[in-house]
């Protein structure tokens, strides 16, 4: 039972932490992208974060969080685990 709890606990905060790192503007991962970016290309990135949330609901609806959760959290679980 407690093992479970924890197995369960861990795929949570992996799957949040994929969430997180996804470089759509409202997320973390776009701050890594637009320093990793030359200045022209931040700052006109960085102007996509007025429709961010709105980019993330039709990634949502599209599916493509599942294709990433699909592909990575396999791997990362084998190499946690």
């Amino acid at each position: 039972m407690a093992g479970t709890v924890a197995f369960e606990a861990l795929v949570a905060n992996l799957v949040l932490a994929l969430f997180n790192l996804v470089p759509v503007p409202p997320l973390d991962g776009s701050r890594v992208l637009s320093w990793l970016l030359p200045r022209e290309l931040a700052g006109w990135y960085s102007r996509l974060e007025r429709v961010g949330l709105w980019l993330v609901f039709g990634l949502l609806y599209a599916g493509v969080f599942g294709w990433l959760f699909d592909y990575t959290l396999p791997y990362l679980m084998e190499v946690l685990l």
